[in-house]
Order: structure tokens, then sequence, then C-alpha cells
């Protein structure tokens, strides 16, 4: 109180916070086995019912004052030397190897080691981010997923998956507009993602209304994929607004043989 400078009256509340234990795995050397185990880690719920029937409820109570639960770390050493999620035979190799005099590659004190890759690079950052991004946009949080594909964008101006990520997201909330900005710039190496530039554009000059440069880039992309249903079903779309339905029916209907394998459908005739 005395060094904060403040009175009790002022203080509305106090927060602790800190780590609860987990069962870090060393060998006698020090080295790690394997990754640490948290407290929180249900997966031992067998063991703790193991150590229960073991020891008995009455008699674990009477020395931990505690009944057995999958937070013991007692449980994450009975789930690991089961042989679960990490497995002791190439070191055991090792190690017998080393007792026979049997020549080895393989230092027995490093074999049990974890190997542990940091990946900070800006395309591993970039990874991340579109990853994060294609969650929330599953759970239909949109505008957090925006905001992953900015910060993706930030840190790799030139990235396609960025932008089409991005691109596609405007899409679905039927911003075309913003769709067509963002992949304005953009500039194709592969034919994969010219493809998909297309298609992109094709969906964003739909939703605009201008139907004729979103036929134009359909076709285009029909042109370099035959097989790309989503290209297909758009086209069908932009058929569908023109009230040409005979158009419109038949490239729908080979979409959908694309996608069920139903070759006894027509090809698309829409030149």
């Amino acid at each position: 109180m005395d060094n904060a400078s403040a009175k009790a009256g002022e203080i509305a509340g106090i927060g602790l916070s800190g780590q609860y234990h987990g069962a870090v795995l060393l060998d006698k050397a020090y080295h790690v086995l394997r990754p640490c185990i948290l407290w929180c880690d249900q997966r031992t719920s067998q063991q703790a019912e193991y150590i229960s029937k073991k020891i008995g409820k009455e008699e674990l109570l009477r020395i931990t004052a505690n009944p057995a639960s999958y937070y013991f770390t007692a449980c994450k050493i009975l789930w690991v030397k089961a042989g679960h999620s990490h497995t002791f035979a190439p070191l055991l190799r090792a190690q017998l190897n080393e007792a026979l005099g049997i020549a080895q590659e393989a230092d027995p004190n490093n074999v049990g080691q974890v190997r542990v890759v940091v990946n900070s690079t800006v395309g591993a950052r970039v990874k991340r981010h579109l990853q994060m991004a294609e969650i929330l946009r599953r759970k239909g949080r949109i505008e957090s997923a925006v905001v992953q594909l900015h910060k993706a964008g930030e840190l790799d101006p030139n990235s396609i998956d960025v932008a089409l990520a991005l691109a596609g997201l405007h899409l679905k909330t039927g911003h075309g507009g913003k769709a067509l900005k963002v992949i304005a710039r953009l500039v194709a190496g592969k034919l994969s993602d010219k493809m998909k530039l297309l298609l992109t554009s094709g969906q964003a000059k739909r939703q605009a209304g201008e139907l004729d440069a979103a036929e134009k880039l359909l076709l285009e992309a029909t042109g370099l994929d035959p097989n790309s249903s989503k290209a297909l079903f758009e086209l069908g779309k932009v058929y569908q607004k023109r009230e040409q339905t005979d158009k419109a029916m038949t490239v729908y209907r080979r979409a959908l043989s694309l996608v069920f394998g139903d070759e006894r459908a027509p090809a698309d005739s829409t030149n």
C-alpha cells in the first residue's frame, strides 16, 4: 500500500494469476523426452481410476488428502509409461547397442530428445493468420476473420492466398466491390492462381451487376479448367440473372455432373 501510494478505499479488487503444474519428463541427462503435459489434459482419466483401485480411495485420501484425478502428475507418468504419445523403443535400442558394443550412428544420450522446430518466418506467421481466419470464418465471425487477414496482408502485401481469402470474405458478405479492390493489383504467376483470380473476379462482377464482364471472366476460367464446378455454377448464376434459362440449366447440370460424377449429364455448350 505504501509503495503504491494508494488508499485502501481506492482499491476495487486484487487479481492473481499463475500457471498450474505440468509434467515435463526428463532423462538422466536432463534432456526433455516429450512436450509438456498440462495439468488439464484429461487423457489420463483411466490412469486416475487405476490409482484409486490400486491404493484404495480411503487410503489415498489419508495419504494425499485428495482423490485421484486426471490432473495428478502421477497419472501423466503412468500414461506415458503405457506407451502413449512417446515411444521409448529408439532410446532403449540405442542404449542396448551401446551396452553390447554394437556400432551405431545415434548417440544414446540424444536419441530420446524432443526435436523442437521454431518457425517464426514471415511465411509461417502469414500461414497462422490464414488458419485463424479460416477457423473464425467457419464460426461465422467474419469481422474477426477479416482482421486476421489484414494482419497477414501487412506481413506479406503480395500474397495471393491472403488477397483471395480476403476477397472471398467480402463476397460472402455481398461486398463485390471491395473484393475487386483487393485483387485488382494481383498478378498471377501460376495457372492455378490465375484460375482463382478469374473465378473471384467473375463472382465479384456478378454481385456488382456487371453480367457481361462476369460472363467473360467465368468463360475464361472454364476455358482454363473445364472441370471447375465452382466456375460453372457461377456462370449458371449469370445466365439465371439474365433469365437465360436454357444456358443456366446446361451449366448447372454440367457442374452437378462434376460434383456427383454423373457422366450422363451434357457437356458445357454455353459458347
